[in-house]
């Protein structure tokens, strides 16, 4: 199957192109583009996606997602003889934040659909399953992206980390099926940490399980935030993040340790033990204070 990236450079839609007339010689540094693997690309074109304004200006769906500068949609195609569920993100202007962040890195700035495109594809070649992009793209003033998006094929049967393990979900597993959501687990985020991958927002919420045979299968989405480094301190937090939002009444602190001692030793292997202890105050100190901030007061999390 052909993976190659390809990029596709669009013209604006004629009413858009109206609005760029007034902007002057300003506007020649207008671009706009779409990125897909050459694998998509026929499926794109059969669903009506051929272009970043075609996909943009797509009416209909289910809001599943809504802030001031972005959204996210669900839609139902056609894929032969079965519907198919794709999920369509639309973002606004990037933060100068965002930008000013790139710039320090040496970087020319992407927005962050299209970062979320470049991660998975890194996630892929350490060997982690992540969101199944069919395409991204970007409408840009020069260094400024003013719009982009992204879209998504659902993943068949998954469910959020969180909703999987919580009360009521159907899940009651017993001691193995427990060790092994939880080594899944580990080992996905190993794998993602020994690559130089960081999520920053790994939360429980961005942790897709779905049953595969007699095991379990593990997909991390929402990269958009997510940073390649050598910092050890940036595993602390993501591994901090999932310990805070993991649903407390389900998880139990027997539980958090097998899964640490799980993604120590899958990390580092025989050396796994010792760096277990040393990461355990550094989550527990990193989880303290993320539970404080705002957004997180109201959880009960295990310390």
């Amino acid at each position: 199957m052909c993976e190659e990236l390809q990029i596709s450079a669009n013209r604006p839609h004629p009413a858009k192109r109206s609005r760029l007339r007034a902007l002057g010689p300003i506007a020649r540094l207008v671009s706009m583009r779409l990125e897909y693997a050459c694998s998509t690309h026929a499926q794109l074109g059969a669903f009506g996606m051929g272009g970043f304004d075609e996909i943009w200006r797509i009416g209909g769906g289910r809001i599943v997602a809504r802030h001031r500068d972005r959204s996210v949609v669900r839609i139902e195609v056609e894929s032969g003889i079965h519907a198919e569920a794709l999920y369509i993100k639309r973002l606004g202007r990037a933060h100068f934040k965002d930008i000013f962040e790139s710039i320090l890195s040496l970087e020319w700035p992407l927005s962050k659909c299209l970062r979320e495109w470049k991660y998975a594809r890194l996630l892929k070649r350490a060997g982690v399953s992540g969101p199944a992009i069919l395409a991204a793209g970007e409408f840009r003033l020069g260094p400024m992206p003013l719009e982009s998006l992204l879209v998504v094929r659902e993943i068949e049967g998954a469910r959020s980390l969180g909703d999987f393990l919580s009360v009521g979900s159907g899940f009651i597993g017993g001691h193995a099926d427990r060790r092994a959501l939880a080594e899944a687990v580990a080992e996905t985020v190993a794998s993602m940490h020994s690559a130089g991958l960081f999520h920053q927002d790994l939360y429980a919420k961005h942790i897709f399980v779905r049953r595969r045979g007699g095991g379990f299968a593990i997909n991390i989405i929402d990269l958009q935030r997510m940073k390649r480094s050598r910092r050890e301190s940036l595993a602390a937090k993501d591994l901090a993040a999932l310990n805070v939002t993991l649903p407390r009444e389900a998880v139990s602190q027997m539980d958090r340790l097998r899964f640490l001692v799980a993604y120590a030793s899958r990390r580092w292997g025989g050396h796994g033990a010792s760096k277990a202890r040393r990461l355990l105050k550094r989550v527990l100190k990193r989880s303290h204070h993320i539970g404080g901030r705002r957004k997180f007061r109201g959880i009960r999390w295990c310390p």
